[in-house]
């Protein structure tokens, strides 16, 4: 390990525990962690016996954000340390986000990573991460997949037993890893509104088309009405995710709201 990080810097992942999870498998900690602050947004990161010095060798979080959608970033976390839990004073990076900044310093600059919650982003296809066997570096007499590695980021994890359900199916964390630091590089990833605000701005939308369908004597009229409101949110919030990275699907619930509004008008 000195003799690669002397070549580019390594990233090493941290374990964490989340308040659950401190209950589950480390229940003598759980009381000391809760009297020292420890709630359900925290983690509580373990002694990883990798030495990091801060430059050639550095150390993020693995842990993932609930939603697999989420880049995630930062995490709030508490370590122990002479016995006593400590409540760090500035979140910790994730290992996508460490990794990112080393290679382009930049990243950890951009505003839209610093928010509340975790950027929303994209899946490619894990064939152009370009996998190779851990046996082809491993080998004795030489690596033919050594040239692959120049100019690369190279992400190491186990793409068997770790794996994550996710909206294209079960994927390897190693994989999501590998996606997040893409995203963050090529700054693929979306700001979602709030749970609160997007709740509100659904039920604006579905009282709309509620009173259009009450208010509209002819069911077809109100129905070809409606729709075109519908599509104008949709092409808005197309032009938002294109223009300004703003991931906008409050209107989602409202498509099959609008054929059953048709459906009780036809029929009431």
């Amino acid at each position: 390990m000195q003799s690669a990080a002397s070549q580019a810097p390594l990233v090493f992942g941290l374990a964490s525990s989340t308040l659950q999870e401190v209950e589950d498998r480390h229940k003598p900690e759980l009381q000391p962690l809760k009297d020292a602050g420890f709630g359900p947004n925290d983690q509580a990161i373990w002694p990883s016996d990798v030495p990091a010095d801060g430059s050639s060798t550095v150390t993020g979080l693995y842990r993932l954000d609930c939603d697999t959608r989420r880049i995630p970033t930062y995490w709030s976390v508490f370590e122990k340390k002479d016995g006593r839990w400590i409540h760090h004073s500035q979140p910790m990076a994730t290992i996508a986000l460490v990794a990112a900044s080393l290679y382009d310093p930049s990243v950890k600059n951009r505003p839209r990573l610093n928010g509340q919650e975790n950027p929303f982003t994209s899946f490619i296809s894990e064939a152009r991460f370009n996998p190779i066997e851990a046996s082809d570096i491993l080998r004795e007499n030489g690596n033919p997949a050594e040239w692959q590695f120049q100019r690369r980021i190279v992400v190491i994890g186990d793409a068997i037993g770790d794996m994550h359900e996710t909206v294209v199916g079960r994927v390897p964390g190693v994989v999501l890893q590998a996606n997040y630091l893409e995203s963050l590089l090529d700054d693929r990833y979306f700001v979602g509104m709030s749970t609160v605000c997007a709740t509100v701005a659904t039920f604006l939308c579905l009282l709309v088309i509620g009173v259009v369908f009450d208010k509209t004597e002819e069911t077809n009229r109100a129905f070809f009405r409606t729709a075109f409101f519908l599509l104008f949110l949709i092409s808005m919030s197309y032009f938002a995710l294109v223009h300004f990275a703003r991931l906008f699907t409050f209107w989602a619930p409202c498509v099959p709201a609008l054929p059953a509004a048709y459906l009780a008008k036809r029929h009431g």
